[in-house]
């Protein structure tokens, strides 16, 4: 019983940590809007030859590319800080027990029921967070969509 329990609360911890992860990867170039699909990070993919230039070169020739992914990666961080606030201020109670309860083991039972209240308890943030970094993304594609085509390299 208490092994399927643990084994439970480890699935939730983990759907929940891939879920924020995902969330991050797309918001800082992963598979996403500037992944595999959309346009390259910082205008510096296959082509533009800018890789080892750094982002100065990239945004002395594409500025108004350099201006919407300085905004949307503003967008995520922001995201995250109000996530990081909700929880904080919505769960503090449960997040000073889990820090009491979690010092001396993680492995203890009233460790792994305070994760489980505290997971139960951000849930609502996280998904504030999640909708937040999708308008972050939905903006970012408007923004580079209204932006001057990418010069296309010659071979």
């Amino acid at each position: 019983m208490i092994v399927t329990k643990n084994w439970k609360l480890v699935l939730t911890v983990a759907a929940i940590l891939g879920l924020t992860l995902t969330l991050e990867a797309r918001a800082n170039g992963g598979p996403g809007p500037r992944g595999p699909g959309g346009p390259p990070p910082h205008g510096d993919g296959p082509g533009h030859g800018l890789l080892h230039f750094g982002r100065l070169v990239e945004q002395l020739i594409f500025p108004c590319r350099n201006d919407c992914v300085q905004a949307e990666q503003s967008c995520t961080e922001t995201a995250e800080s109000d996530a990081l606030s909700c929880a904080a201020q919505t769960c503090d109670a449960t997040i000073q027990s889990a820090r009491t309860d979690c010092a001396a083991s993680r492995a203890s039972q009233a460790c792994l029921a305070d994760i489980s209240t505290l997971i139960t308890c951000v849930q609502p943030c996280l998904t504030t967070q999640a909708t937040a970094v999708t308008a972050c993304v939905a903006t970012y594609r408007t923004c580079v969509g209204v932006c001057s085509p990418t010069p296309t390299p010659t071979p």
